[in-house]
């Protein structure tokens, strides 16, 4: 099944559909990937080393699913040419994992909201031209 940043659209949109997928999971139904790596990640602290090297590889995979659909985005002219694909992934879940934290600690995804609206901004993402 393919995910959200697999869908054939266009890029700013998949990124958008991730979000409003998992914002939307917080208002009502569980994800249960992204909780467990998330409650997990939490636990951090006190997990034998195989855990944390399991969650930074999900972490990794994740930041490389986005900078692939990120590079699709600058391809397309939606993303300033010769933007950091890598870097404004990375920035993306360190981002993301806080306002996961936030919205949990508030029981509100606005927290959510309010990061991927900066984070669009601060990418500089737009529509590509037709």
């Amino acid at each position: 099944m393919a995910g959200p940043l697999q869908l054939p659209s266009p890029p700013h949109r998949r990124g958008r559909s991730a979000a409003g997928l998992t914002t939307a999971s917080r208002r009502h139904q569980p994800h249960a990937q992204l909780h467990l790596v998330g409650d997990l990640g939490q636990e951090v602290s006190t997990l034998p080393d195989g855990y944390r090297e399991a969650l930074e590889d999900v972490l990794r995979d994740w930041e490389r699913r986005v900078a692939a659909c990120l590079r699709l985005a600058a391809d397309a002219d939606e993303i300033p040419p010769g933007s950091d694909c890598a870097e404004l992934a990375s920035f993306f879940w360190v981002g993301w994992e806080g306002a996961i934290l936030r919205a949990r600690l508030t029981r509100d995804v606005r927290p959510m909201e309010v990061f991927f609206a900066g984070y669009l901004a601060s990418a500089r993402i737009h529509p590509g031209r037709p």
